[in-house]
């Protein structure tokens, strides 16, 4: 019996650190993504968007020309075929944030990993600001999880 522990053991334990790799070698860093200004007023409600087609880019946005307080704008144009715009709304008390930002992608569960980081030198006012980004097109099977992490 101490002999077949002696031999389980060691490659159970090998079988899992080998699935736990397994897990992040397949998370690829998305290089070509670039930040977009796209205006949008302290009115604009949601979290999270994610936006493949130009009908759903004009219908969110269109929405917001109807709050209170909100202007009118042109919105920039994005070639939807070959690109998605995602966005991710960040709420903390700051004076200067600095942002930046990583997609990485799990083509294995078909995920979108958008992450905003954000560090800040002290705690001034309450930041509520948006952060749109354009990647190349997420394929239509794929979902994407928002995450953040202030500093």
């Amino acid at each position: 019996m101490k002999t077949s522990l002696n031999f389980i053991l060691p490659i159970s334990t090998l079988l899992i650190f080998q699935w736990i790799g397994c897990k992040t070698d397949n998370l690829v860093e998305i290089k070509n993504i670039s930040p977009i200004s796209i205006n949008t007023c302290e009115s604009f409600s949601g979290e999270n968007w994610l936006i493949k087609n130009d009908s759903t880019y004009r219908a969110i946005f269109a929405a917001q020309d109807t709050l209170e307080g909100c202007e009118s704008y042109d919105l920039p144009e994005i070639d939807f075929s070959a690109q998605s715009l995602l966005g991710q709304r960040t709420v903390f008390k700051a004076c200067n944030p600095y942002f930046f930002y990583e997609v990485s992608v799990d083509s294995r569960t078909k995920t979108y990993f958008y992450s905003v980081f954000a560090t800040k030198d002290e705690t001034c006012e309450l930041i509520d600001s948006i952060h749109w980004i354009l990647l190349p097109a997420i394929p239509e099977n794929f979902t994407v999880e928002f995450l953040q992490q202030v500093n």
